[in-house]
């Protein structure tokens, strides 16, 4: 089920009393599917199971991004699975509900553009995915000619500067019946500033007005316009409300949320984080510059679609 608005994570100790666990092998970070012994635990439902993933050495706060998405999904109408903080062998991580309903399986993105483009390589992060291919993707399955689901994803990830969308980060949800849906937007810690690892490189790179404008003109996305070329998310968002149709009310809608909503969600995860007990937490240097961030973001973006 996704977050709701006002979501709030909880820190959860995953101990093999209570949880059982299977590996998963994919990427860098340790990772692990998770199911609940006896079906939930201090009131949670576990419909499908859990998804947890461990700190990333090179990029600490990889899991907080990924529970700070989470909010902010909540907040501006994106579908994101519920991310607690999960402690597994007293290793911090992002432990997302399951985006899938009984019976149903993941299908990445990259399986279907794969059979509707002979040259595209299923092997890497997608150098021909393009919003004309995903598009086609989309309808191929869903038969939708207006994919308002992919196009609030587009503006989620330009709001938080997302820079990992590759073909496997998105996808649809089959039942067994056959039937598709667009699913829930999942692996969203790839941003939110969360290659800048300490306050220190903050400081040098986002420090200051004039920084934080260049470094959020360098945010780039993995969803292209031409087959191997990576454009800036500012870039993609123009043209996509230049000649995507639908893409502009969409965009609106989203952009629509208040930065009041968007302060509170910042500042509840970054108090919870720094209650947490877990290191590293999200500093009140981080929050504000990263407050500051999405609101110069989110200006940029409305001031693509007039």
């Amino acid at each position: 089920m996704p977050a709701e608005p006002g979501f709030l994570p909880r820190k959860i100790v995953l101990d093999e009393a209570d949880w059982s666990f299977q590996e998963n092998t994919k990427g860098n970070r340790p990772k692990k599917y998770c199911s609940l012994r006896g079906g939930n635990l201090e009131g949670l439902a576990d419909a499908t199971g859990w998804f947890w993933k461990g700190v990333d050495d090179k990029y600490p706060h990889e899991f907080w991004s990924e529970i700070l998405a989470c909010r902010l999904g909540a907040e501006m109408g994106v579908p994101v699975p519920r991310t607690h903080l999960g402690i597994y062998d007293g290793l911090a991580g992002s432990l997302a509900e399951s985006l899938l309903a009984p019976g149903e399986e993941l299908v990445e993105a990259a399986d279907i553009m794969a059979g509707l483009d002979e040259a595209y390589e299923r092997r890497g992060k997608g150098e021909r995915q393009t919003v004309a291919l995903c598009r086609r993707a989309i309808a191929a399955v869903l038969g939708d000619p207006d994919p308002a689901a992919f196009q609030r994803m587009l503006v989620f990830d330009a709001w938080i500067g997302n820079q990992d969308r590759h073909h496997e980060n998105w996808g649809f949800a089959k039942t067994t019946e056959g039937q598709w849906r667009f699913a829930d937007i999942f692996d969203n810690g790839s941003s939110l500033l969360r290659e800048l690892s300490s306050d220190g490189s903050l400081s040098r790179k986002a420090g200051t007005p004039f920084l934080r404008e260049g470094y959020i003109a360098r945010s780039s996305s993995e969803i292209r316009w031409e087959a191997g070329r990576k454009i800036p998310h500012l870039d993609l968002f123009r043209r996509c409300t230049a000649s995507e149709p639908g893409f502009r009310e969409t965009a609106a809608s989203v952009l629509a949320t208040s930065m009041e909503k968007i302060e509170r969600a910042v500042h509840e995860i970054s108090v919870f984080a720094r209650d947490s007990g877990v290191e590293p937490g999200i500093s009140p240097l981080r929050e504000g510059i990263l407050l500051d961030v999405l609101a110069v973001r989110r200006a940029r973006l409305l001031e693509r679609l007039t």
